[in-house]
């Protein structure tokens, strides 16, 4: 190893060609296709140019990326200036880039379509934002470069269709580095006055690149954040731009845009002028009218005999007094009858009136109630005295006293009710009314009744 070389630590190396990059190339401008586009949270841009035999990483800082006039995006041609520098953490060759723009008009219209898809996805185009002209302006601001054949033509024609209008003319560049924020900030001032009724914002034509500034962004988020309506005059018929689409109303050219924002003197008399006919003869024709019914008037009966209009009207007070007369009475008499049968009825239902009736209806009830606790009472007597009566003729001991007796089979025994129940010297006892006497069965003789002798009832 030779050792004369000098020694340089791997940091210390990538510094070296960093400080040596930088200070040989400087600011440079590289051409390149956009791929492995990706924005991170942070805001910056990491991409990779390419052309068809080499490749370099590139770093676009946020700061850096407010002047962008289109959407980067994968396969995107643009052209960026800026510092070729090593990325020293991993020793990467890489572009810092501090300004970038579409290369050639392809890449400008592509730029201009992924903007406007965008700005409508987010419905900043949509019909419904639409805002209506006002039929009759007060005053028409216009933002757009003061010098130029296309403003002076819109002033004049302003100054010819519509004297009355005061214009107000903003004053901002209309291509160029800048021109963009120049015209959403003179909208933006416009918008915050309050002076104008309506916006004309423009320019004469050119080429892509010179109507770019109405392509931008910040331009259409300034016209949708307008206060008045705005209309958009950028170039000739054919030309179209962000701008047009995110305007109230589209002009073909500047001139257009002034005679959509005010209307026509001319008409306007001539219509004045018109009305104005019209309105003599419709007041004429009504004149006319009028004296002929005040004509007829003149010739009718009540002019000519007023007296008797009075007179009729008189009688019909008089009739009409007679019939209220009678209508209040009757009302009266109504009312007094209805008061009279009130008071009847209040009388009915007065408390006392009603204590004294219930104290009649208890005192009724009352002696009911006894009646019929007192029949009650007496026909219970009368059936327990005749049940007393049946008993007593069913009483045993009744048909002892008329001489009969209870014959027992011993002395306690059953009562013999047949003697074929009884055997020849049985016991029996004897059941009288006051006593009892024993006995013993000497025969048993069947047959009836035995009828007692003459000598018997006699003793």
């Amino acid at each position: 190893m030779d050792d004369t070389l000098r020694t340089f630590t791997v940091t210390e190396a990538v510094g070296a060609v960093r400080t040596a990059l930088e200070r040989e190339l400087g600011e440079v401008r590289v051409r390149g296709e956009i791929s492995n586009f990706k924005e991170a949270v942070s805001g910056h841009l990491y991409f990779t140019l390419k052309d068809d035999r080499s490749q370099l990483r590139a770093v676009m800082f946020k700061g850096s990326t407010w002047g962008l006039r289109f959407l980067p995006a994968d396969g995107l041609e643009v052209e960026a200036d800026g510092e070729v520098t090593v990325y020293e953490p991993r020793g990467d060759l890489q572009l810092l880039i501090r300004r970038m723009a579409p290369a050639g008009q392809g890449a400008l219209m592509q730029a201009f379509e992924r903007l406007k898809r965008k700005l409508e996805a987010e419905g900043l185009f949509a019909a419904e934002r639409k805002r209506p002209l006002p039929r009759f302006p007060r005053a028409v601001a216009v933002v757009t470069s003061p010098r130029g054949a296309a403003v002076r033509d819109l002033l004049h024609v302003l100054e010819r269709r519509w004297p009355p209008a005061e214009v107000v003319v903003v004053p901002v560049p209309v291509q160029g580095e800048g021109a963009a924020e120049a015209i959403a900030r003179g909208l933006d001032r416009v918008s915050a006055s309050g002076a104008a009724d309506v916006v004309i914002v423009g320019r004469g034509g050119g080429s892509l690149e010179d109507l770019w500034a109405f392509n931008e962004e910040v331009v259409a988020r300034a016209i949708a954040r307008c206060r008045v309506p705005v209309i958009s005059a950028v170039g000739h018929e054919t030309d179209t731009t962000i701008a047009d689409f995110a305007a109230d109303v589209r002009a073909p050219t500047p001139s257009a845009a002034a005679e959509i924002a005010v209307p026509d003197r001319r008409e306007i008399l001539a219509l004045f002028a018109s009305a104005g006919g019209r309105l003599h003869r419709c007041l004429a024709a009504l004149v006319t009218d009028r004296r002929r019914t005040v004509s007829a008037l003149a010739r009718a009966y009540g002019f000519r005999r007023p007296e008797e209009f009075l007179r009729r009207d008189q009688q019909h007070l008089d009739h009409l007094a007679h019939r209220l007369g009678r209508s209040a009475h009757a009302a009266l008499t109504g009312a007094r009858g209805r008061a009279d049968a009130l008071g009847r009825r209040m009388d009915r239902v007065h408390p006392e009136t009603r204590i004294a009736a219930e104290r009649r209806e208890l005192s009724h009830r009352r002696r009911l109630l006894a009646r019929l606790a007192a029949d009650r009472v007496a026909r219970l007597g009368a059936r327990v005295r005749e049940s007393s009566r049946a008993l007593a003729a069913l009483d045993p001991t009744r048909v002892l006293e008329r001489g009969f007796c209870l014959v027992r089979r011993g002395s306690r025994g059953t009562i013999v009710t047949a003697a074929a129940g009884l055997e020849a010297g049985a016991a029996v006892t004897l059941q009288f009314h006051e006593d009892r006497a024993s006995a013993v069965v000497e025969a048993v003789e069947p047959g009836g009744l035995l009828h007692p002798s003459p000598g018997d009832a006699e003793s």
